[in-house]
């Protein structure tokens, strides 16, 4: 995430993103060509030829392409983690996991990172 202006202004002057980014990135936002085109409003056509490198991909879009893949990774992960939360108590009920050692290695963890 950009925590400064100067940040921000950095990622304004920094070269285009390539094609292969650029389609990284709407993959990783979740989008299909045709989900991303009808979000931006622009025409199916207009994204492949971004995808093909046919066209320059404007850096108001790659900013905002950015800003959603960030916002997808960050919603995934929040939510792999309750999942994984679930699992942990499911196994806890049915008594498959020694619960007082899980209990133990976390607050150790945690001691060792307040130093």
């Amino acid at each position: 995430m950009i925590k400064s202006l100067d940040g921000l202004v950095a990622l304004c002057h920094k070269a285009t993103v390539t094609k292969d980014e650029f389609k990284k990135l709407r993959e990783t936002a979740g989008h299909t060509q045709a989900s991303l085109a009808a979000a931006m409003g622009v025409h199916l056509r207009t994204v492949w030829r971004w995808e093909l490198g046919e066209t320059i991909i404007p850096k108001v879009v790659e900013l905002a392409l950015r800003y959603v893949a960030e916002r997808a990774a960050t919603e995934r992960d929040s939510k792999e983690l309750k999942q994984a939360r679930a699992a942990l108590k499911e196994a806890k009920k049915k008594g498959t996991v020694p619960w007082k050692k899980v209990k133990n290695d976390t607050s150790s963890k945690r001691k060792r990172q307040k130093h």
